[in-house]
């Protein structure tokens, strides 16, 4: 999958460069120069998947070549090893209500859905070994900061 800028829709770079930078150089935002569009029929099959299946559908989408579904299947699977229920979310029913639950996380926070796995994805990336440097991520909310990564 390639990227291009908002500013700039002739930057052409892959996943694995544009991760650590949130911005692209021109200021822009970072947009994959393909969305794939699902037919009926795929997302049928999609939404039989278990979460962490579903994942590796879409996410392989934007992170290939430089991710593969072996890899992304591996990094969510560690992800999501230590909820508290194996389907990662889960859907309550309450009357005709449908409610998503996203505090099965270690912190029991909606932010763990996400955060468990970025961190994997510098992992797996390679990232400080590459450049010899060492990244911290700090992720708050408020009053609240939390490190997610080494």
């Amino acid at each position: 999958m390639k990227y291009l800028s908002t500013r700039n829709k002739s930057l052409n770079l892959d996943f694995g460069n544009i991760f650590l930078r949130g911005l692209a150089p021109d200021g822009g935002l970072f947009l994959p120069k393909e969305i794939k569009k699902f037919s009926e029929e795929e997302l049928k099959k999609l939404s039989n998947l278990s979460y962490i299946d579903l994942g590796v559908e879409i996410i392989s989408n934007f992170c290939g070549p430089i991710l593969d579904r072996v890899k992304i299947k591996k990094l969510l699977d560690k992800a999501y090893s230590n909820f508290n229920t194996k389907d990662v979310v889960a859907i309550k029913k309450i009357d005709n209500i449908n409610l998503l639950e996203l505090y099965h996380g270690p912190t029991l926070a909606f932010k763990d859905i996400a955060l468990q796995a970025i961190g994997l994805i510098y992992e797996a990336l390679d990232l400080n070994k590459k450049k010899n440097k060492y990244y911290r991520c700090h992720f708050g909310r408020h009053r609240f900061c939390g490190y997610c990564c080494p």
